[in-house]
């Protein structure tokens, strides 16, 4: 079993049109629309956001080569550009579990309080 979790450093993105890239994972044709790179110290994590009619794969960690993927709807994208403009510190944590080793990764933020944009616009 494989599990690591790291601190996101720094990202960037890129849109394609409809239509505009493909890419063969497992054998099954993803429409990609956008894909995000999230870079670590250590690991990088890339986000692939599918077409709603393509087949959309379980998130992947590759030990390895220390790259995790995770695979989202475009009407997740924004969430994701969201948290990366407006959140720090973020962290990814990535698992592969057996017997299929199949995976499961998220982005997460650590607890902050309540109002702290309210608080640092009122100063």
């Amino acid at each position: 079993m494989a599990d690591v979790t790291f601190e996101i450093t720094s990202y960037s993105y890129l849109l394609y049109t409809q239509g505009d890239h493909y890419l063969v994972w497992d054998g099954n044709l993803l429409k990609v629309r956008a894909a995000i790179s999230c870079q670590g110290s250590e690991y990088t994590t890339t986000i692939l956001v599918l077409a709603d009619d393509s087949y959309l794969p379980a998130d992947q960690f590759d030990e390895a080569s220390r790259q995790v993927f995770m695979f989202a709807r475009p009407v997740q994208f924004p969430w994701f550009i969201d948290m990366l403009r407006n959140e720090k510190p973020i962290y990814c944590r990535a698992a592969n579990y057996p017997p299929a080793m199949m995976g499961y990764c998220y982005l997460t933020t650590t607890y902050e309080p309540i109002g702290e944009l309210e608080r640092l616009l009122s100063k």
